[in-house]
């Protein structure tokens, strides 16, 4: 049976980039698991086809189209890949990995289009916005400059930069089971089955499966403790295609009920002081979180690495959607009760 320090589980952009992230940052040996033809997650599903007409980028789920809008370090993180896999990224302008031949050129307009020119979410656009990638009503965000982005570019980018980058990653080919977090007579080894009684061991599993991540949680796990920076922890119930009321000042308009890959309900506002306030909506007084503008997953990293005070670009993409303070980070998901060998990030 194979063993690996990390085991992370999914292929998508955030399995990948967070992948890229660990390789970057430690020493680590990674396995990255998932089926070979990837199952089109809700990144992908809700980016499919999102693209610029006259200024109005659309995508099938409004979340998705705020995320795009909100990607303040998009510019970095194609710089980033441009610059480490040198004239590996350079196809034909499809897809934001896949970086125009004129690369300076087209990485200013998507810097100038992804600095302070968000002008918030409305929709769904209705009309000559139904476009031919969309059979539905799409949300849309208002852009001063032509934008496309697809995911499909992205994924098989970072996939290939990962191969070439390192021989500690190791791709396997395979469809996830189960997860279980190990026990102390095995060391606290986490366990992966695979499709087919295959078995994977890892020291620590990162679930990146988007929505097939609560199918693939210990049997019996009812809750995700989100761990933010500063060690402050809050519950989530793990309930499939639930609801949550996103209402960060700037990100959405207040009180718009968008579907999430967070798997709980819970409403989140951001004070103006940064302070964090969140609350179930199950009725339970909200609690009140201070969230600082440490990326969690660069603590995370840093912390595997054995090098608390570590500091990177990790994760510049953000493409997770978690708690956010002002910069936008995101925040790992922990499982409670497997000892920091299970998180939660997509």
């Amino acid at each position: 049976m194979k063993e690996f320090d990390v085991a992370i589980v999914g292929r998508g952009i955030a399995g990948l980039s967070v992948a890229r992230e660990i390789l970057r940052e430690t020493r680590l040996g990674i396995a990255v698991i998932g089926p070979d033809i990837p199952v089109h997650g809700s990144a992908t599903i809700a980016a499919q086809g999102v693209s610029a007409i006259k200024g109005l980028v659309v995508a099938r789920e409004p979340l998705f189209a705020a995320k795009l809008a909100g990607h303040r370090m998009l510019g970095d993180w194609i710089d980033s890949i441009s610059r480490d896999s040198e004239s590996l990224v350079n196809c034909d302008r499809q897809g934001v990995a896949e970086i125009a031949r004129d690369l300076p050129d087209y990485q200013k307009r998507i810097g100038r289009a992804y600095q302070g020119r968000f002008q918030g979410v409305f929709g769904p656009v209705e009309g000559s916005f139904r476009t031919r990638f969309l059979a539905e009503p799409a949300f849309g965000i208002l852009y001063p400059e032509d934008l496309w982005f697809d995911p499909a570019g992205a994924i098989n980018s970072l996939e290939a930069l990962l191969r070439k980058a390192s021989n500690r990653v190791e791709f396997l080919p395979r469809t996830v089971v189960s997860v279980d977090g190990g026990t102390p007579g095995d060391g606290m080894v986490a366990n992966i089955r695979l499709e087919g009684d295959g078995r994977v061991k890892a020291g620590r599993v990162i679930l990146a499966a988007g929505f097939a991540t609560p199918g693939l949680l210990p049997s019996g796990t009812t809750h995700v403790g989100w761990r933010l920076v500063g060690g402050e922890t809050f519950e989530s119930p793990v309930l499939p295609s639930t609801k949550v009321h996103f209402t960060a000042s700037g990100d959405m308009e207040p009180g718009r009920e968008v579907s999430s890959f967070v798997r709980g309900t819970f409403s989140v506002t951001r004070l103006a002081d940064g302070r964090i306030v969140a609350g179930s909506t199950t009725g339970e007084s909200p609690g009140e979180y201070k969230v600082s503008p440490v990326d969690s997953m660069r603590h995370e990293i840093a912390m595997m690495a054995g090098s608390p005070g570590v500091e990177s670009a990790a994760f510049r993409s953000r493409w997770g959607l978690r708690l956010r303070s002002k910069d936008r980070s995101p925040v790992c998901g922990m499982v409670p009760g497997f000892g920091g060998r299970l998180w939660v990030f997509s």
